[in-house]
């Protein structure tokens, strides 16, 4: 017993049995004593761990019933007796005093006392619900925070606050939203990062979310540069040398976000994007028609196919019927796919399926224009009019013939050459996209020329279309090809289905973004608009041509507009100069594109005359030192 504390010892009191009366014989122990129990008193002083163990093996003994054999001998049964009597009393369990009291109260007819009614009130009932509702009318709490080592997690930001160029925050913008870790979420993954200090001593698999850092303006020279690990050219982009792997120069022209017409890069520079990503982006960047489109529809039903199963999406039906409407007359179905070189593939195997099904196996042969750009992939490359591509992705599928561009005798004579009985299609760009060659007048892209397609606008019959870039604008991927009902009907009479397609083809948010693009075109506007700019291009290029010999032709339509350079005798300009002048445009704050001695002008169908000039602007200013170092070689000549 500790010193300087007073113990109680347990009361010694005499009970009855239950149903025994007062002038019953008491029940008489084995040394014909009284036997004598223990009040519990509740809420006893805590005891040693031995003490306290040994109490309840005591008071356990006692519980058991016992025989006249198993009662010990009376000395012992004394001795017993005064053991538990110098024992301190356990504290009862919480449970039975308090239960007593509230159903002593209950009886008395008050309201029910003690910790045990408190705990009831406490429970949480079922929420109301009211006749004609499905939901409560009480709001459910939140599911709580997952608990790492006993105590919450951390919350993170989803993204770090804006900040200006110096990397101050911007004033008067809200912090930014704070996201829960995802249940059963990697708590090494969501929490932290190698060399990251443990927010407890004893918990060291929990780290401190990283704190945030200004972003810097210099050059990245081996610098974390607020990634998560060390930059180590992991992304293999097509572009990637072996030059830039020596160092990590990429990461400030890095792009970060576009608006409008223009793009910026990490290290805070402009660019106005003359090249429209891949030609794709129409309607430049930060459209809120397609942004708010695709959001809803994301909300509503993120993903979907029609490939198989006979549940297509609504927003897929809706599309197709609207886009049938803007096109001619006899192209009346539409197949949507993701890019635009499974479009090109798909028209030719839809082709050959069709051939096959009506008992022409035979014709499988195809012609194309040379310079003709459809894709690459399995058979698209070959489609493709581009002997570099054929030479390093060699072989290619066979069955492919490729013709001078735009020369009907040399078409007529590949016609006879294979043989029209092993013809299957024909396929050809009214504008070729290598070198921009648009068809010659009396010769025979979605929006880019100025009308949702060209065929549209020259009034020809296409067994099939094929439509991709502008299509979403570039926000999401998607491709159709419109076809006629009489190939539709020859395609369903086959006794397979047409086996071709892919699992994101027609996906919802990309025929959503669509949707929206149609609606941007609707009044015409934008269209008039890539007319216009694009006669105010060439005429802007054409006046350089006085004073820049090398400026040798400028053709194309709408926004689709080629500059061809030659020397003054009329021989190419060099690839490495090509090159140079494409990185002096960059550097001056103009993204073009280059095809063999051609720069390619393909702005967002949005662009501006203010742009127009500047882009002008910048080409002068980079031919202008190719030009005036022509001179000076002729001179020393």
């Amino acid at each position: 017993m500790p010193r300087g504390r007073e113990h109680r010892l347990p009361r010694l009191v005499h009970r009855r049995p239950r149903g025994a009366s007062a002038a019953s014989p008491a029940r008489r122990g084995p040394a014909g004593g009284r036997v004598a129990r223990r009040r519990p008193i509740h809420r006893a002083p805590a005891l040693g761990r031995r003490a306290a163990a040994v109490h309840r093996l005591d008071l356990e003994r006692d519980a058991r019933p016992r025989d006249d054999a198993d009662r010990p001998a009376p000395g012992r049964a004394a001795a017993a007796e005064r053991a538990r009597v110098r024992l301190p009393a356990a504290p009862a369990p919480r449970r039975r005093l308090p239960v007593a009291r509230a159903h002593r109260a209950a009886r008395a007819g008050g309201p029910p006392r003690g910790p045990v009614a408190r705990r009831d009130r406490r429970r949480p009932r079922a929420p109301r619900r009211v006749l004609g509702r499905d939901r409560p009318l009480t709001r459910a709490r939140p599911p709580p925070r997952r608990h790492v080592g006993g105590r919450p997690a951390p919350r993170l930001p989803l993204r770090p606050a804006p900040r200006d160029e110096r990397g101050a925050p911007r004033p008067g913008r809200r912090p930014p939203r704070l996201a829960r870790p995802a249940h059963g979420a990697s708590v090494r993954r969501r929490l932290g990062r190698a060399g990251a200090t443990s927010s407890h001593p004893r918990r060291r698999h929990v780290r401190r979310a990283p704190a945030l850092r200004a972003r810097r303006g210099e050059p990245a020279r081996g610098r974390r540069t607020g990634m998560e690990r060390p930059f180590t050219h992991a992304l293999w982009y097509l572009a990637l040398t072996g030059a830039d792997l020596e160092s990590d120069a990429v990461l400030d022209r890095a792009i970060t976000h576009g608006s409008g017409c223009y793009l910026h890069d990490r290290s805070g520079k402009r660019y106005l994007d003359a090249r429209s990503g891949l030609w794709n982006v129409s309607l430049g960047y930060g459209n809120e028609r397609i942004i708010r489109a695709m959001t809803e529809q994301m909300a509503r039903l993120p993903a979907g196919q029609i490939v198989r199963h006979d549940q297509p999406t609504e927003i897929a039906l809706d599309y197709a019927e609207r886009l049938v409407a803007l096109l001619p007359e006899h192209l009346e179905h539409v197949r949507l796919l993701t890019t635009g070189s499974q479009g090109a593939e798909g028209a030719i195997f839809l082709s050959r399926f069709v051939r096959r099904a009506h008992g022409e196996p035979e014709r499988t042969e195809v012609l194309a224009f040379r310079d003709g750009y459809h894709g690459t992939g399995g058979l698209a490359t070959h489609l493709s009019g581009e002997p570099w591509m054929h030479e390093v992705e060699a072989p290619l599928v066979p069955g492919v013939h490729h013709v001078e561009q735009w020369n009907l005798d040399a078409l007529r004579k590949a016609v006879e050459r294979v043989g029209p009985e092993r013809l299957t299609a024909f396929i050809l760009e009214p504008i070729l996209g290598t070198d921009i060659q648009p068809a010659p007048p009396g010769y025979f892209g979605f929006g880019r020329a100025g009308s949702f397609a060209e065929t549209v606008r020259l009034g020809l019959r296409p067994d099939m279309l094929i439509l991709s870039k502008g299509i979403t604008s570039g926000y999401a991927p998607l491709s159709a090809i419109a076809t006629t009902r009489a190939i539709l009907d020859q395609a369903l009479d086959a006794e397979v289905p047409f086996p071709h397609g892919s699992t994101a083809d027609g996906h919802p948010v990309s025929v959503a973004a669509a949707m929206a693009v149609l609606d941007e075109l609707e009044d015409g506007r934008i269209l008039q608009n890539a007319v216009d700019r694009g006669e105010e291009l060439k005429e802007r290029a054409n006046a350089l041509r006085d004073d820049l010999p090398l400026i040798w032709d400028v053709r194309g339509r709408g926004m689709m507009i080629g500059v061809e350079l030659r020397d003054a005798d009329g021989e190419p300009i060099p690839d490495e100069t090509m090159t140079a002048l494409k990185l002096a445009a960059r550097d001056a704050g103009v993204l073009l594109s280059i095809s063999n001695t051609t720069v390619i002008f393909t702005p967002p169908l949005v662009i501006s005359s203010e742009e127009c000039e500047q882009l002008v602007s910048v080409l002068e200013s980079c031919v202008r030192p190719i030009a005036d170092q022509g001179r000076v070689l002729a001179a020393r000549d």
